[in-house]
Parts: structure tokens; sequence; C-alpha cells
């Protein structure tokens, strides 16, 4: 393997060891610092006990099972990511700089919206979907319960019947 040379403009010798190469020029990052960081959204290490607490909140007022807990975990990382880049622009602002060009993150922000509320609807987390879930499985008598009998009725257990069925419509046509 060949020994890669620091780029003399750096400022940083063969050796490893900094001196300024110019004047005014700043010594290199320490490792671990976080001045590049921007919206923070995507550090996980950070995200974590921010997401732990909304899923704890979640397991609350959602009516999930243990087998929601992959969605709702996935959900609340979501959520929690939100949070931390709404808080960023709400300390920046919309726009970057004096061009008036929106922030990067709004286009993600975007997106992890989208993917929260889909989230809350799979767990039950509407009145539609919570509508639904009193609806089927639950002895209405019709005998047209999506959810076979003797399985609990979540959100998840709701979806994959609705998806069973139309695997087994389009196997049928």
């Amino acid at each position: 393997m060949v020994e890669q040379l620091p780029d003399p403009r750096s400022g940083v010798d063969e050796r490893g060891e900094w001196s300024p190469a110019f004047e005014g020029q700043r010594p290199p990052f320490e490792p671990g610092n976080e001045l590049a960081a921007a919206h923070g959204a995507y550090r996980e290490q950070a995200l974590a006990p921010l997401a732990r607490e909304i899923g704890d909140t979640l397991r609350r007022v959602l009516p999930v099972t243990p087998t929601d807990e992959p969605m709702l975990q996935l959900l609340s990382g979501v959520l929690a990511r939100i949070e931390v880049a709404h808080g960023w622009l709400a300390e920046r602002g919309l726009f970057r700089g004096d061009a008036g060009e929106l922030q990067p993150v709004l286009k993600q922000l975007s997106t992890w919206e989208n993917t929260a509320a889909r989230l809350i609807n799979l767990l039950g987390g509407t009145p539609a979907v919570r509508a639904q879930l009193q609806l089927h499985g639950r002895g209405g008598g019709d005998g047209d319960d999506p959810v076979p009998p003797g399985l609990p009725v979540t959100a998840t257990s709701l979806a994959a019947a609705h998806t069973l069925d139309r695997v087994s419509e389009r196997a049928a046509s």
C-alpha cells in the first residue's frame, strides 16, 4: 500500500504535526467535533433517547401489540427526526443565506412527515382506522371479518388480512 502524504496546503507535515501553512489558518478539527453537524436529524446516537421517549408515549396511546413493535420503533425514529429538524428550523429559519434559498432539510422533512403519516395510519393512530378496528373482528355477526377468529385485532393484523385478501383475489382471477 502506498503511503499518502498530507496535502501541503493543510499545514500537516509528513509526521502528522500541524503548523500553519499561511497566516490566519485555523488548526485541523479534532476527532469527534460537531462543527460540521447540520440539523442533527441523521445523528442516530443523538436521536435514540428521543425516539425511545416517543415510543413510550406511542405505546400508551396507540392500539399496538408486541407484533407492532418494529413498526412502532420505525415510527418513533421518524418522529424523532422530524422533531429535531423542526427544532433546527425554528432556530435558523426556513431560508438559507441572503439568497432566499430554502433550507435543504425541508425536502427530506416532507418525506419523513409522509412516512410518519403512513405509519401512524397503519398503527391505528387515526379516527378512521380506529373505527375500522372497532368494526372488524369484534363479533359484528356479519361473518365478513377480515381478521381470523382468535387473532388480536390490531392495525398490523388488519393490514395483513387485507393484503392477503388482495393477493387471493388476484390469484383467483
